[in-house]
């Protein structure tokens, strides 16, 4: 096909008798990544079109491009936080983008997920993308401080009680049980390619605690911690969302940040620290904690950005300066009460 071409072609694309990949040959550049000279690139490129023109006669392979309300679900999270850390807004616009095409285009009349979306094509949501999506948009809320996110969250986690709850046992199944053709319904916390959803509903439900204030997600999150617990001491390797989900009810980090003066700075000393299990909140003029969390009727100090650093039942001294706030929480510790963090440097 190449003729005079060909020994040229194969020298610089790979191309062996005996294939470099299953005894078949596979394009690639990787002995010779450097550009030629011009004119060898020219007669390179000539050679690829009359390739492509020939190739272009068969059918071509199918090809994945579905997209998966769970795995965005997880890829907006990271980003997310991703992005609250390293000061890239353009990741956290980007899963705002992926948030919203999921709502477009991966819910129905009903308000419930779709699992899979391929070209309009889409298929019955499962309990991972209740449980990936629900997360993500309380990472969202948490990032943007939009109520509508955390109204989404709570709009998914009652059509998974609704369509997914096993009453008999506690946890949920796979699959709704409106789903066709079903011959048994699987129930577990196994994590696989992804994590389980059973697993990641554990965070959820302790952090829409946490933000609401609602005592019916803290006695979800126990009756789903009680449901699988027995699994850890039989095999415990599979199920390390379902830890990290105890460990979140157990150990949570919450920081709320009353609007004010400073309030970009006092974010971003939060975001530069890995604080494992942290539910933040930033509260605007007006706005308050719910009845019971360890931070109501706290305010502002002085118009100023205020944070308070909350474990358990105990909150810290108000910490205005970034500095100080930066550094209380770089060991996960509150701040010490004896300490008077508020005064900001002079």
């Amino acid at each position: 096909m190449l003729g005079p071409e060909a020994a040229l072609f194969k020298a610089h694309y790979d191309v062996h008798r005996i294939g470099n990949w299953e005894g078949r040959s596979i394009l690639n550049r990787s002995e010779k990544p450097d550009l030629a000279d011009p004119t060898i690139e020219s007669r390179l490129a000539a050679a690829r079109e009359k390739l492509l023109a020939a190739r272009d006669g068969r059918e071509r392979p199918g090809r994945d491009h579905k997209v998966l309300a769970d795995w965005n679900g997880l890829a907006i999270s990271a980003l997310c936080l991703a992005g609250g850390a390293l000061g890239r807004d353009d990741w956290i616009e980007a899963a705002g983008q992926a948030f919203a095409f999921v709502l477009a285009q991966m819910t129905d009349a009903q308000g419930r997920l779709h699992h899979s979306w391929c070209a309009g094509r889409t298929h019955l949501g499962l309990l991972d993308d209740y449980a990936a999506m629900s997360r993500a948009a309380l990472t969202l809320y948490q990032t943007r401080s939009d109520p509508y996110y955390l109204a989404c969250a709570e709009t998914w986690v009652e059509l998974l009680e609704a369509h997914f709850r096993d009453a008999e046992r506690g946890g949920y199944f796979l699959t709704p049980q409106d789903a066709p053709g079903l011959i048994t319904r699987i129930r577990n916390a196994f994590d696989h390619a992804t994590p389980s959803g059973n697993g990641m509903m554990v965070e959820v439900f302790s952090s829409l605690f946490l933000l609401t204030g609602k005592g019916e997600y803290r006695a979800r999150a126990e009756r789903q911690i009680g449901a699988f617990a027995g699994e850890v001491a039989r095999n415990a390797i599979p199920l390390a969302a379902f830890l990290s989900g105890l460990d979140a009810f157990a150990n949570s980090v919450q920081i709320v940040i009353r609007a004010g003066t400073g309030e970009r700075e006092l974010l971003d000393a939060v975001q530069a620290c890995c604080i494992p299990n942290r539910v933040l909140r930033v509260l605007g003029a007006g706005e308050q904690t719910p009845l019971g969390h360890p931070a109501h009727g706290k305010e502002s100090i002085s118009g100023k950005a205020t944070a308070y650093v909350c474990i358990g039942e105990t909150c810290s001294l108000p910490v205005t300066d970034p500095e100080l706030l930066q550094l209380a929480l770089s060991g996960r510790q509150a701040p010490p009460v004896g300490q008077n963090l508020e005064v900001s440097h002079v």
